[in-house]
């Protein structure tokens, strides 16, 4: 009897084993290592339990408050070009992100304040008709990763609609963070690898040089 039960014991360590390897896997990281994976996982608990501090501690706000511009300005061609009192963003006009990084990221930083513990931020997610939103927790569970080298990774998440978004990952010392959001898997892959460049404002031209005046007859 004793021996049945110690190979039952050691069978139910075995299955153990074989599962907290299959978890580790799935979360694309190793075990005892702070993953992508397991970010995704945090972001997902933190919006269920609607607390903003953890989802904020998943993000780089810098980065993603820069890459957020990039996105916006490089990916559309329409709002590229307008800059008017009519068109603006989180109150800033164009010419004021491309020189704003900080303004932003406050901007940023205030909505997810107030739209995570709210649930307002999931909800709007979950019947987004548009890309950009994929802050939905089954769906990011979900995610598919895409490993772009030791220290950038993409994870592509569909949420309810079948709507579609990049989300750019990077290991900054020794814990990755989510740094970027993008439609589009060229543009997220640039913020996993920190190539991103908010565009700067048109250069002003040069102002035409004064025309000499005619000499003083004396």
């Amino acid at each position: 009897m004793a021996h049945d039960k110690d190979d039952v014991i050691h069978g139910m360590k075995s299955l153990i084993r074989v599962f907290v390897s299959i978890v580790c896997a799935l979360l694309f990281v190793g075990c005892g290592e702070y993953g992508p994976g397991m970010v995704l996982h945090d972001v997902a608990l933190s919006l269920e339990r609607k607390d903003s501090a953890a989802f904020l501690a998943q993000m780089d706000t810098k980065r993603y408050a820069a890459a957020y511009m990039d996105n916006l300005t490089q990916g559309n061609p329409a709002l590229k070009a307008l800059d008017s009192a009519a068109i603006k963003l989180f109150g800033l006009g164009v010419a004021d992100v491309v020189n704003s990084v900080a303004s932003v990221e406050a901007q940023l930083v205030a909505d997810f304040k107030k739209r995570v513990p709210t649930g307002e931020l999931v909800n709007e997610c979950s019947q987004a008709a548009s890309t950009g939103c994929p802050w939905v927790p089954l769906s990011l569970r979900r995610a598919r990763i895409k490993e772009l080298g030791p220290d950038a990774v993409l994870a592509h998440v569909t949420v309810p609609g079948n709507i579609a978004t990049w989300i750019a990952l990077a290991k900054i010392g020794e814990k990755w963070f989510i740094v970027g959001v993008s439609p589009q898997e060229e543009f997220a892959s640039r913020y996993a690898k920190n190539l991103s460049v908010v565009p700067a404002p048109p250069a002003q031209q040069p102002a035409a040089p004064a025309k000499p005046e005619k000499p003083t007859v004396l």
